[in-house]
């Protein structure tokens, strides 16, 4: 979809971000949640199923460095996920099932590590 839809210079994190919180905005089984702030700063993307026994969703998005491979972004974004606890809300509200997807653009190409 991105080599389709998107120009090169299209390759900000904010325009992706945009891009995916759109795409999964109209999902009907999950609650989507930007920038809202938990554990030490603000998840890029959070989604929640109504009912706790089912999944809670964090993603983080990175654009790559002009030297980083895809793979260390989205390692980075995972990281960063840990590091500063962006699942505590969920863990809060009862989710026992957090998956946490770090997420990387470089140009039209998307790459993604799940823990």
């Amino acid at each position: 979809m991105l080599r389709k839809t998107i120009s090169y210079y299209d390759s900000t994190e904010s325009f992706y971000h945009g891009l995916i919180s759109e795409l999964l905005s109209g999902n009907v089984y999950y609650k989507v949640e930007s920038n809202r702030e938990t554990g030490g700063g603000r998840s890029d993307l959070a989604l929640y199923q109504q009912d706790v026994a089912q999944n809670a969703v964090i993603l983080e998005f990175k654009v790559c460095g002009k030297s980083e491979t895809a793979d260390d972004a989205a390692k980075r974004a995972l990281k960063q996920i840990n590091d500063r606890d962006y699942a505590s809300k969920a863990r809060e509200d009862g989710y026992k099932n957090i998956i946490k997807y770090g997420v990387a653009f470089k140009g039209k190409m998307c790459y993604a590590i799940v823990e």
